[in-house]
């Protein structure tokens, strides 16, 4: 692992965090995204995660110009749950915010979610809604979620109520609950937000807080297992085990029929 520390002494309210792999074709706006925030007290932890295109270049060019930034670059590939959790490890601050390398913040996004955070010590995790681009057309979608924590709670079995590049997370939920499973190479989040919904509150801002650059072909039936696992892991009776197969089931069908139509 290559670590270029970039960062002010002072320790900042809020950490970014952005793993990176193969996003040149949006990187250079997302990074502008977390930037031009208008909440200025934060770190920007960029996690390289072994990218073979144009993303090293753009990165190092705002390394040249930010005081904010910590540079992670590993040679190989390791995968989003490996390098998420090496950067939680170089966090400073008491908050987390997730960042995906493809996405865009809008500008108000850390300002409003610390603010919310600040008022409401019972949640541990916030997210938001998105506006979802699809395949990097001009169509577009808002994705909806449940706003309050007894919702969230009461459907996260059923789906994942939390988009996690939108996240805004308490590093003592974290400490609590642990770091990402590294069985779980892809819906590391969900698993996470199984494990703790019993003791943490959730919720979710009813505001657009980032727009997503969304590949609607891009299913993978690993994707479907480990959601699957991940719920049949955290079920903690019956009701919830036969919810687990139906849901899942439901999930099949409606990812097979968006991938055809």
């Amino acid at each position: 692992m290559k670590v270029i520390d970039k960062r002010n002494n002072k320790k900042p309210k809020v950490s970014v965090i952005m793993s990176v792999y193969n996003e040149s074709e949006f990187l250079e706006k997302s990074i502008k995204s977390i930037l031009n925030q208008k909440f200025k007290d934060f770190e920007f932890i960029i996690l390289n995660d072994g990218s073979t295109d144009n993303s090293e270049k753009i990165i190092k060019k705002y390394l040249k110009k930010s005081k904010k930034i910590l540079y992670i670059y590993s040679k190989y590939n390791k995968g989003l749950t490996f390098m998420l959790n090496l950067g939680i490890k170089h966090v400073r601050t008491n908050y987390i915010i997730r960042h995906d390398a493809d996405d865009y913040s809008l500008a108000n996004r850390i300002k409003k979610q610390y603010t919310f955070m600040e008022k409401n010590k019972d949640i541990s995790v916030l997210g938001s809604n998105s506006k979802d681009i699809f395949n990097k057309k001009k169509k577009f979608k808002i994705t909806s979620m449940p706003t309050k924590s007894t919702m969230i709670k009461k459907n996260l079995i059923k789906n994942n109520c939390l988009i996690h590049a939108s996240l805004i997370i308490r590093k003592k939920f974290l400490k609590k609950v642990g770091l990402y499973n590294t069985k779980f190479l892809r819906c590391q989040d969900y698993e996470l937000w199984l494990r703790g919904r019993n003791k943490y509150k959730y919720a979710n801002l009813k505001d657009v807080m980032i727009v997503r650059n969304v590949n609607k072909k891009k299913f993978k039936f690993i994707d479907l297992y480990l959601t699957f696992m991940a719920r049949l892991t955290h079920s903690h009776n019956f009701k919830d085990i036969l919810n687990t197969i139906l849901f899942t089931l439901k999930d099949l069908i409606k990812k097979i029929l968006n991938f055809f139509f």
